[in-house]
């Protein structure tokens, strides 16, 4: 924060509407009038509030929010006002939309009622703060039908153009007949720090490029909600025609009237030049009183002509219009590909001028680069690191469309992407800090973090019973990762603040042990054992592989504040010691899921297991890594194959195997194939498994930019902070390949060419010592 700046929220109260101001699913509208006798030469308004907002300075938009905050840590936004200011009448307006408890942002620890804290800032003084002067109404072109419930469920807009407010963000609009709002004094209650947004801002895009992908009108033979809420197949329909005029599918976008009739609805859907980020926004001029309903998805999943809102990447809203020529916006974010529009039987003309997306970025991927001889691998790249920017906002989420909440899993692996596409970016050490302020006092670690919420008993096929909201390999892998970011970063004062919670972590596991030194599931009942959902019968190999994983960690973060790391090195020797007796098999050369507690299950082959035993160091001496790495990375059935997020193990087992260049294995067979490649973002599940309605842009598979920078081009820390730094080339089937790597010093590039001089070309900033492999001539 500023230093010119007064502390925030100082005076400032938590304001909510007057009446019903504890009800959620519903929009407000909040208005602070000011006269100014001059501008002034800065001016900041700076807000935090739950759940959502959206703010104008004079009828100009000036930002949305929040961020995602801590438990008990709210982030504020600090907007520039000074240029939408004027001399003599001014006002701020916000509308808010209240959530569910459990999609609450701030994640209170009771239902506490909603609102927000704001002040505006001129030349250092407070000009005002959120007080009883601000006046409030509900928004009731907003209609409560279904608020969001969760993240499972998004949030259902309901909008009729003919009640909302014109001129509402305006100085002229009259809102006194609007109550007085209800001011709670010193900031909202269950929140005990506010920190600001982490920088860079938010970057706000319209987006044009859209295509036809299908159009046709239908006759219904049911109440179409039936078809949006239960069926959502071709049984609630009659398909009429699959064409219209001037919506020729493979078509860019172009300006298109639909005229409604009494007896049939005329539907036409777009897909996006690539995948987004963003809200769905339209310019319409129409006659009043006609519904349009727009679903958009990640991808059209279903197989009948319309695309379906029953998936759960796919939204549903519904807009009643006005008379007149208007945009519209929605309020809700998400990532998508597809959106349909369909007018319902009435009568009357609507044009649509217009069909864009707000995109909305923290990160854009600039600074890191790669390409090389064979451009499917710069594709690649780029597809890994425009999908670890779709998936980060204030913090790095699970997908950029369902679960937009950080947890504390398979994000972990964003952050390697990140590392080499933005550099250790600010949101990062934040969420490390988030995460770790949210520990339970017994050494627990909540996720998904922050959302104080419990997963449906549905998902029992695949854990066991328990809340959900403790998923101990999540809490192995954050240990994991804090390793990681301190190489990459070399970040020490972040490591002794997360020191205490690691330990605790460590302890909390350590009383699970069996005499053997093994986790105990038994002792875990209450907890959702996951690690990956496919190829494992029972979790008990690899959560244990993931517990040596984290005490090898610890162990390095120990050294690395010089600390005494003999506690947890012992525990690692004698849990090398058990995992080899109750898991390795010396005849396959490979450890086999052996269920410890539930023999029912039989024995299982993971590929994800040998990869965590991999990365943990807990081979035996006796295991033939040449050819435990063939059988990793053969991909033939005979090993359970990993999901994408859970990729980042497998990559990262082939340096300590001396197998780096199976990397251009994995790549071929899973990777590089035009399912992935023409998408642009990495998915949840296979191409193979493509029926699963699951996230099409999933924050565990941009590992692999981190793999292509570090094997193929071949830049690897050595020291933490690249203080020390590898060029170790992995050329496989390439000619030659170029890139950049970002580094808290600054930016290191690297060219190579399989030449026969083998040349490499390299430029790194002052006080980075490079290491070059032999065989290549820099």
């Amino acid at each position: 924060m500023s230093a010119e700046h007064p502390p925030f929220p100082g005076e400032a109260a938590c304001i909510s509407y007057a009446h019903r101001c504890d009800l959620p699913g519903l929009f407000y509208l909040f208005r602070r009038t000011f006269d100014l006798a001059d501008v002034p030469r800065a001016a900041v308004l700076r807000i935090a509030g739950d759940s959502r907002y959206e703010v104008f300075i004079n009828g100009s938009r000036a930002g949305r929010g929040p961020l995602v905050s801590g438990r008990r840590c709210a982030t504020f936004d600090a907007f520039d006002a000074t240029s939408r200011l004027r001399p003599g009448p001014n006002v701020v307006a916000v509308r808010l939309y209240v959530s569910l408890h459990r999609d609450r942002t701030l994640d209170p620890p009771a239902w506490a009622g909603a609102g927000f804290v704001a002040d505006l800032v001129a030349d250092g003084a407070r000009l005002f703060v959120t007080d009883e002067a601000w006046r409030g109404e509900l928004d009731r072109a907003y209609g409560f039908r279904r608020p969001r419930r969760s993240m499972w469920c998004a949030l259902f807009e309901d909008y009729d153009a003919r009640r909302e407010l014109p001129g509402w963000t305006d100085p002229p609009f009259d809102d006194s007949a609007w109550p007085p709002v209800r001011a709670r004094k010193g900031g909202m209650p269950w929140i005990e720090t506010y920190e600001p947004r982490p920088k860079p801002d938010f970057v706000f895009e319209r987006d044009g490029r859209f295509r036809f992908a299908a159009a046709g009108t239908l006759r219904w033979r049911m109440d179409p909600e039936e078809y949006y809420w239960v069926r959502s197949d071709d049984s609630a329909y009659e398909a009429l025609g699959d064409t219209l005029p001037g919506a020729t599918p493979g078509s860019p976008f172009a300006p298109l009237s639909l005229a409604a009739q009494p007896d049939r609805a005329s539907w036409f859907r777009l897909i996006a030049e690539e995948y987004i980020l963003g809200r769905p926004s339209f310019e319409i001029e129409g006659d009043e009183g006609l519904t349009l309903d727009i679903v958009w998805a990640e991808k059209k999943m279903n197989a009948d002509p319309l695309l379906s809102p029953m998936g759960r990447m796919a939204n549903w809203a519904r807009y009643v219009t006005a008379r007149g020529r208007r945009r519209f916006t929605f309020f809700d974010l998400h990532g998508f590909r597809e959106i349909q529009f369909l007018l319902h039987p009435g009568r009357g003309v609507v044009r649509f001028h217009g069909i864009e997306a707000e995109r909305q970025w923290t990160m854009r991927c600039e600074r890191g680069h790669f390409e090389a001889s064979q451009a499917d691998y710069g594709r690649l790249w780029r597809a890994g690191a425009r999908t670890a920017a779709l998936v980060t906002t204030d913090h790095h989420s699970d997908n950029s469309f369902r679960e937009q909440a950080p947890w504390s899993g398979d994000q972990e692996w964003t952050k390697m992407a990140v590392y080499v596409s933005e550099g250790v970016h600010p949101i990062t050490s934040r969420q490390f800090r988030h995460f770790a302020r949210g520990q339970a006092r017994d050494g627990r670690f909540p996720s998904p973090y922050p959302h104080n919420m419990s997963l449906l008993r549905a998902l029992d096929a695949h854990r066991q019973a328990g809340t959900g909201l403790d998923l101990p390999d999540h809490s192995l892998g954050f240990l994991c990762s804090l390793a990681r970011h301190y190489r990459y970063s070399g970040d020490r004062a972040l490591i002794e603040v997360l020191w205490p919670a690691a330990v605790r972590a460590i302890e909390y596991f350590d009383a699970l042990c069996d005499e053997r030194g093994l986790l105990d599931l038994r002792r875990m009942d209450e907890s959702w054992i996951w690690v990956d959902w496919r190829g494992l019968k029972d979790r008990s190999a690899p959560l244990n592989a993931l517990w040596g994983a984290a005490l090898a960690s610890v162990s390095e973060l120990a050294r690395a504040l010089d600390r005494d790391a003999a506690p947890w090195e012992q525990r690692l020797r004698r849990l090398r010691a058990a995992f080899t007796a109750a898991f390795w098999d010396g005849r396959r050369n490979l450890f086999v899921d052996r269920p410890l507690h539930r023999p029912e299950l039989g024995e299982n082959l993971s590929q994800l297991t040998q990869a965590i035993a991999v990365v943990a160091g807990l081979l035996p001496a006796e295991c033939d890594r040449a050819r435990l790495a063939a059988d990793l990375t053969a991909l033939d059935g005979r090993l359970g194959t990993a999901t994408p997020p859970m990729q980042g193990f497998v990559l990262s087992a082939l340096e300590p195997l001396d197998a780096e260049e199976r990397l251009h294995v994995l790549l071929a067979r899973q990777w590089l194939n035009p399912h992935i490649l023409d998408f642009g973002t990495l998915p949840e599940f296979w191409a193979d498994n493509a029926g699963v309605v699951q996230s099409l842009c999933q924050g565990g598979g941009p590992m692999v930019s981190w793999a292509l920078t570090h094997y193929v081009l071949g830049l690897r820390p050595i020291a933490p902070g690249f203080r020390r730094f590898a060029v170790k080339p992995v050329p496989g089937p390439l000619t030659w390949a170029r890139g950049e790597c970002p580094t808290p010093a600054g930016i290191i590039t690297v060219e190579w060419r399989c030449d026969p001089a083998r040349r490499l070309v390299l430029r790194a900033p002052a006080g980075l010592t490079p290491e070059i492999a032999p065989g290549w001539q820099a």
